[in-house]
C-alpha cells in the first residue's frame, strides 16, 4: 500500500510541475520573448525527461527515446539560440535566421505545449508497479516455453525468405550511391521499389528471432551482430542515416531490455559508442553533400559535435514552421492527412480514397516551400497543426495512450503472447520514425504486422499440430 501511494504521489508531482509549465507558457505568451521561450525549451526538456526516466524506472526504454527525439528533433537549434550558438548552414537549414520571428515563436509555443501533454497523459496512463522486462526467460511454464519456440521457429524463416530481397536491395542501394552519389537513391527509387518492401519488412523478423532465442545459449549474437553490421556498413556506403540508424537503436534496446542489459560499468563505453555514432552521423551529412575534404578523426577533432548534432537534427523544426505558414495561407487540413493513414487500411484504398493520397506525406505537401526546394522531413507536431491548430492538443492523450499500451506490453512481457511483444517493439520503430515523419508511417508498419500476424497464426497451427503428433 506504502509503495502504491509512493508511486501515486510521484505521477502527481510530476503531472503538477510539468501542468504548471503549461499554464506558465500559455499565460506568459505575451511577455516572453523568443530567446527566453528558447531557454525554457531546454529547461522544460530536461525537466519532462527526469520525470519519464523516474516514472518509467529506466533510462533506455522506447518511451525515453520517443520523447528525447521529438525534444531534439523540434528543439535542437532553439537551444543553439537560446545560447548564442551557430548553427553550421553547411549542413542544415538555419531556421531562427530563414523565418519571420512570428512564426517561429507561435510554432515553437504550440509544439512546447503538445510536448508536456503528451507527457503528461503518458506518466498518467503508464503503469510502473513492476521491474519490467526481467521475467521474459524467467522459470516459463510449457505454453512459454511453446510461445518462445514458435516465434523463434518462424522467425528464423521469416528471416532467410526475406534474405536473399534484402541482399539485392542492399547492393543496388550501395552502387547506385557510387554511381550516382547520394540524391541518386531518390532519383533511382523505382529501380529499389520492387525490393524495398522485404527491407521494411526486415526489423520485424530481426526482433523475432532476438526475442525467441535461448539467451543463455549465445543463440541471439549471430542475428544482433549482423543487424547492427549491416545498418552501420549501409549507412556509411549510402549515406541514409534514418533509415538505418533507428533500427539499430531498437536492436541495442532489443538485446539491453530482453538479453542481456548493459550494466553501470559500461556506461564509459555506452558514452564513447555514442559520441562516435553522433560523429559519424553528421560526417556522413558532409561526405554525401561534398563540403569537406576532412577524414572521419579531422572531424570529430575540429567539430562541436554537441552543435552538429543540434544543428541538423534541429533543422527537421523547418517543417513544422513551413506547416504554420501553410495553415495561415490555405488553411487547415481538417484531418485529411489522419483520414490518408487510417485509409492505407482499407482494402483497394487507392480506388476507394484516392483523393487522400495526396496528403499522405507532409513534406510532399510542404516541399514546393522548403528555403532552397530541397527534400523535407515530416513532423508530428507539423502534422498535428497543419491538421487542427490548437485543437489538435485534443489528440495528446491519444498519443500517450499507445505510448504506453504498447510500452506495457513490452515491459510485461510475461503477461503477454510474444508476438504482441515482437509486434510493440516493431510499431514503435513507426513512432520513432513518426518523430519526423507522418501518421502514414506507423500506419504501414501496423498493417504489415497485421499481415504477418496471419502467417504466424497458420504457421503455429501447424508448428502446434507436428509437436502434438
Amino acid at each position: 500500500m506504502k509503495r502504491f501511494l509512493r508511486i501515486r504521489f510521484g505521477k502527481f508531482i510530476a503531472i503538477t510541475v510539468i501542468l504548471f509549465q503549461v499554464l506558465f507558457l500559455l499565460l506568459g505568451s505575451n511577455f516572453i520573448s523568443l530567446r527566453f521561450l528558447s531557454v525554457l525549451s531546454l529547461i522544460n526538456t530536461l525537466i519532462v525527461m527526469a520525470f519519464v526516466f523516474k516514472i518509467g524506472k529506466r533510462i533506455f526504454s522506447v518511451s525515453s527515446m520517443f520523447m528525447l527525439f521529438l525534444a531534439v528533433f523540434h528543439f535542437g537549434q532553439a537551444w543553439l539560440y537560446a545560447f548564442g550558438g551557430e548553427v553550421d548552414k553547411t549542413i542544415s537549414y538555419d531556421v531562427f535566421s530563414l523565418y519571420q520571428e512570428q512564426a517561429i515563436y507561435s510554432i515553437l509555443m504550440f509544439s512546447l505545449v503538445s510536448y508536456n501533454l503528451i507527457a503528461v497523459f503518458w506518466i498518467l496512463f503508464s503503469k510502473n508497479d513492476k521491474d519490467m522486462g526481467e521475467s521474459l526467460y524467467e522459470t516459463p511454464n510449457e505454453r512459454e516455453i511453446f510461445d518462445r519456440k514458435s516465434i523463434f521457429n518462424f522467425g528464423i524463416i521469416f528471416f532467410f525468405v526475406l534474405l536473399i530481397p534484402v541482399i539485392i536491395y542492399d547492393y543496388l542501394s550501395i552502387t547506385i550511391t557510387a554511381q550516382f552519389g547520394h540524391i541518386g537513391l531518390y532519383e533511382n527509387s523505382g529501380i529499389l521499389s520492387t525490393w524495398a518492401a522485404a527491407n521494411s519488412y526486415f526489423p520485424l523478423a530481426i526482433i523475432m528471432v532476438l526475442l525467441g532465442c535461448e539467451p543463455q545459449k549465445n543463440g541471439w549474437k549471430w542475428m544482433y551482430y549482423y543487424a547492427i553490421g549491416r545498418c552501420l556498413l549501409l549507412m556509411i556506403l549510402t549515406g541514409k542515416r534514418g533509415s538505418f540508424v533507428i533500427p539499430l537503436l531498437l536492436y541495442i534496446f532489443c538485446k539491453h531490455h530482453f538479453i542481456k542489459k548493459y550494466k553501470r560499468k559500461h556506461i564509459v563505453w555506452i558514452a564513447i559508442a555514442g559520441v562516435f555514432l553522433l560523429s559519424m552521423i553528421s560526417f556522413i551529412s558532409y561526405g554525401r553533400g561534398d563540403y569537406s575534404n576532412m577524414n572521419f578523426f579531422e572531424f570529430m577533432r575540429e567539430k562541436n559535435i554537441i552543435v552538429q548534432t543540434l544543428s541538423e537534427f534541429g533543422s527537421s523544426f523547418t517543417t513544422t514552421i513551413l506547416s504554420y505558414n501553410y495553415s495561415l495561407s490555405n488553411g487547415f487540413l481538417e484531418g485529411k492527412s489522419y483520414l490518408g493513414a487510417l485509409s492505407v487500411f482499407l482494402p483497394m484504398s487507392d480506388v476507394i480514397a484516392p483523393e487522400l493520397k495526396a496528403y499522405f506525406s507532409l513534406e510532399t505537401i510542404l516541399n514546393p516551400y522548403s528555403p532552397s526546394g530541397g527534400a523535407l522531413g515530416g513532423s508530428l507536431f507539423g502534422e498535428m497543426y497543419i491538421n487542427f491548430g490548437y485543437y489538435a492538443l485534443l489528440l495528446s492523450p491519444l498519443y500517450a495512450l499507445l505510448l504506453s499500451k504498447m510500452e506495457n506490453v513490452i515491459n510485461n512481457a510475461d503477461k503477454h503472447s510474444l508476438f504482441a511483444v515482437c509486434s510493440s517493439v516493431y510499431i514503435f520503430y513507426g513512432f520513432w520514425i513518426y518523430v519526423r515523419g507522418n501518421l502514414v508511417d506507423v500506419v504501414f508498419i501496423a498493417k504489415r504486422t497485421l499481415y504477418v500476424l496471419i502467417l504466424y497464426l497458420v504457421f503455429k497451427e501447424l508448428f502446434g499440430r507436428r509437436r502434438a503428433s
